[in-house]
């Protein structure tokens, strides 16, 4: 039999947290959720950016994520589009010399 909240029950738990009023156990305690949930963020993306020295895919999927417009595979543009100033092929990869 497992123990402790279930996830629904916790995620109630949390919203009505949320409408807290400050200093209340309730709030202090949506508080350390949101601040344990920024710092786990914080510490994958610092993972994800160490490792793009090491493996192309995890650059390209940085690129991906944080410039849409100019490095997703599902971007709207097509031909030549703007790059960092100047005009970078749509070949779909990075040509590296």
């Amino acid at each position: 039999m497992d123990e402790g909240v279930q996830k629904v029950t916790f995620y109630k738990l949390l919203e009505r947290a949320k409408y807290s009023k400050k200093g209340t156990e309730a709030r202090e305690f949506y508080e350390a959720v949101i601040r344990a949930e920024a710092e786990v963020e914080a510490e994958m993306i610092k993972r994800w950016r160490d490792k793009t020295d090491e493996d192309w895919k995890a650059a390209m999927h940085y690129l991906a994520r944080r410039f849409p417009d100019r490095w997703s595979a599902n971007r709207k543009s097509g031909g030549i589009h703007r790059g960092g100033g100047e005009d970078v092929p749509d070949e779909g990869c990075l040509s590296v010399p």
